[in-house]
């Protein structure tokens, strides 16, 4: 009986009869592309992606830097539907989901929703506003924020005690920013030493359109560029006294005033450079910058400080993040399951703070900060956002009150404000427009508001050519009602 049941045995593996033929589990690898390609961020990313593929060897992860061109690059793979498995980075970059239901936004956009992925204790972990705007504007998860816009002012210490300024007391308000510039150039003229109080890059388009849209928060305006009303119509607010007053306090005074260097002549590898080389009294760019000042300029003595308010009300309100973990749908390359498990892997409060301490970035983990490494002037930078966050609310509220036609988005008790206009339509054509206007602002060769009425005429324009609805009476110069 033994030899026949042997025999029967090597007739199955002989002819391959009766099982199944069951291959070895192949593993799953993923791609990740993200903006993060210095010699200072990229390590801290293959940092948190080694210690994935550690636990986890049957789903590997390929991180690959792409610094220029990413949307462009993305948009060719997902037409060849080889797509990267996550992209980093801000969604309006790949597609522009403003205005739009979520059945159009799942049906056209490369990303896959991932709500029932995100129960409320893992969200928990997270600053409110970040989620708030995401789930507000695309009436679900889209992505997992990984990094906070923390827009904040460098000022330069030792330029301070030269001016007789005390470098422990940065300005709060316009006005004594103004003081401070103005003594800081004053001083270095009588010198004979070319440093400045002030810089601000605006040497491309889109550099120069940042700047518009940028002033209009610090000013009080509640809404800078315009919003969708409840009839689907886009109400254009960028011709308004309030942007004027930010652009000319931000940025027109001190370039007639001399108080900048020849600001056209500035990129932002430029600007940045001539911070850390201690040219410049003051300089406004994320808190990023800080770990590559502490490594690049080691004898830079700097602190940081808040915005410069403009009105007694005015604030820098938005919060929200800056760069988003976006998983890519099947059907162009993508594994969403696997993929959303890594995201939420490295957006955890012990990856937020390893990508925090040692990349130097403002984090969106509120959890993260509590780690007993975490350096000094990202907890100054946590402060700065937690006051902002603070003020979040009430600037809602006085959207809703300045504008009762404005289109409210609620869902789970949150409200938002519908308070933008698409800028990605027509190949972000107005982002051109914009900064060519803002340069010929800059050089006094047309006025503050006739730059902004003619953007918001371009804006109209560009809007009407693709399909959507302009309210026409909101075209035109506006003087702000009070808003309490």
């Amino acid at each position: 009986m033994k030899k026949c049941l042997i025999l029967f045995v090597l007739m199955v593996l002989v002819l391959g009869w009766g099982f199944p033929n069951i291959a070895p589990a192949q593993k799953l690898t993923l791609q990740l592309w993200s903006p993060m390609a210095s010699e200072y961020t990229r390590p801290i990313v293959d940092k948190i992606v080694e210690r994935w593929n550690k636990l986890n060897p049957d789903v590997q992860v390929v991180h690959t830097p792409v610094s220029a061109q990413m949307a462009d690059k993305f948009k060719v793979a997902v037409a060849a539907k080889n797509a990267p498995d996550i992209i980093m980075g801000g969604i309006t970059a790949f597609y522009d989901p403003a205005g739009k239901p979520r059945a159009e936004i799942e049906k056209e956009c490369p990303f896959v929703y991932i709500d029932k992925y995100l129960n409320k204790k893992y969200m928990s972990e997270f600053y409110d506003d970040g989620w708030i705007q995401q789930e507000a504007r695309y009436e679900g998860y889209i992505g997992i924020p990984v990094e906070m816009i923390a827009e904040v002012m460098f000022y330069n210490k030792d330029l301070f005690k030269l001016a007789g300024l005390n470098p422990e007391v940065p300005p709060k308000t316009i006005d004594q920013f103004h003081r401070y510039i103005a003594r800081i150039t004053e001083v270095a003229v009588k010198k004979g030493v070319e440093k400045y109080g002030y810089i601000f890059e605006a040497k491309n388009p889109s550099e120069v359109a940042f700047l518009v849209n940028f002033a209009g928060p610090l000013a009080g305006h509640l809404m800078p560029t315009g919003y969708r009303n409840k009839n689907g119509e886009y109400v254009l607010t960028m011709a308004d006294s309030r942007n004027l007053d930010g652009l000319e306090k931000l940025y027109r005074i001190p370039y007639e005033k001399k108080w900048t260097p020849k600001v056209l002549g500035y990129d932002y590898m430029n600007a940045r450079a001539a911070f850390g080389q201690g040219l410049v009294g003051f300089y406004r760019i994320g808190a990023y910058m800080m770990l590559v000042y502490n490594r690049q300029y080691p004898n830079l003595n700097y602190g940081i400080c808040d915005l410069p308010r403009i009105t007694p009300d005015g604030t820098y309100v938005a919060g929200g993040t800056a760069n988003w973990l976006l998983i890519t749908k099947k059907e162009f390359g993508g594994h969403p399951e696997e993929a959303i498990k890594f995201a939420m892997f490295f957006a955890n409060a012990q990856n937020q703070a390893t990508l925090a301490i040692e990349a130097g970035k403002a984090v969106p983990n509120k959890l993260a900060y509590k780690s007993p490494d975490m350096p000094k002037y990202l907890l100054n930078v946590k402060k700065i956002l937690d006051t902002r966050m603070k003020e979040q609310e009430n600037w809602k509220e006085k959207q809703i009150a300045a504008y009762p036609d404005v289109e409210v988005v609620k869902k789970s008790g949150i409200k938002m404000v519908m308070d933008s206009v698409p800028t990605a339509i027509a190949g972000g054509q107005i982002i051109n427009i914009a900064g060519g206007l803002m340069q010929s602002y800059l050089e006094g060769k047309i006025s503050g508001k006739d730059m902004l009425l003619q953007i918001e005429k371009e804006w109209a324009d560009i809007l009407r050519r693709e399909g959507l609805k302009v309210n026409e009476a909101s075209i035109g110069w506006d003087v702000p009602k009070p808003v309490k």
